[in-house]
């Protein structure tokens, strides 16, 4: 009897675990019991794996792809979010999430002669009907309003600091993050109905224990008049964070301001 390589399938009545098989007449091999040609019957075995055999007569288990770093990340496909750093990039659940439970984030857009500006404020993240948006408010007039008097393409960004990370060298100290980057279209809000649930959306966020009605007076239609609703529809985002292991070597918490802030 003389050891051959030996095909092996995952699907159908059995897989052959690596024993070296007889060379068998094919004209006397019965397909239907376990003979010379495996627990297989002489049925094709090429199904998934193909030759499986070592010189040892065991089978070689094939080695799994290495999954390609970045490879589920958010906004992958867009060079306004590609990642230098594609191993600490997040999917879209996690942008998604971080954008919802996010304090305040940073609003980017461009005036006159090219004068770029950032608005820092209070927003809440929407996607109720699949579409991705992100709603923030300020007065009536100002730049913000003045730059987004049309539709304009415009940057927004939330960010949540960590630890910082001490190194025996200067130039590897780093610190914990997380954040998020969202590229896309602002404008103003022109119809009030969707000005007034945008509203209300942030007023749930920040205040979930408070009900409109009950604990304060929902928004009138002449606050509404008197405030600037902005929408950012969203066209590509990313999301990237640095942990590291709870007990990191000095790891420390950085002192924050405080408001009122005190020199």
């Amino acid at each position: 009897m003389v050891a051959t390589a030996q095909w092996y399938r995952v699907a159908g009545a059995g897989i052959n675990i690596g024993r070296p098989a007889a060379t068998a007449d094919p004209a006397t091999t019965d397909p239907g019991h376990h003979g010379p040609a495996g627990l297989d019957g002489g049925r094709e075995k090429s199904d998934i794996w193909g030759s499986m055999a070592s010189p040892t007569g065991f089978p070689r288990m094939p080695t799994p792809p290495t999954p390609k770093v970045g490879a589920t990340n958010a906004g992958r496909g867009d060079p306004r979010s590609s990642l230098r750093r594609r191993d600490r990039g997040k999917d879209d659940d996690w942008v998604a999430a971080f954008l919802a439970s996010a304090g305040y984030g940073f609003l980017a857009t461009v005036g006159e002669a090219g004068q770029p500006f950032l608005n820092s404020n209070l927003f809440v993240y929407d996607d109720t009907d699949g579409a991705r948006r992100i709603y923030l408010h300020t007065h009536r007039t100002g730049r913000t309003r003045d730059n987004l008097e049309r539709a304009e393409k415009v940057a927004f960004s939330a960010v949540a600091m960590g630890r910082l990370l001490p190194a025996p060298e200067a130039l590897e100290f780093s610190v914990e993050y997380a954040g998020v980057v969202a590229f896309g279209t602002g404008r103003v809000v022109e119809d009030r109905e969707e000005a007034r649930a945008a509203l209300q959306m942030l007023l749930d966020k920040y205040a979930p224990h408070l009900k409109p009605g009950v604990d304060y007076r929902p928004t009138t239609d002449d606050e509404l008049r008197r405030t600037a609703v902005y929408r950012i529809d969203i066209e590509s985002w990313s999301g990237k964070q640095k942990e590291v292991a709870e007990d990191f070597p000095g790891a420390f918490a950085f002192q924050v301001p405080t408001v009122p802030f005190a020199r």
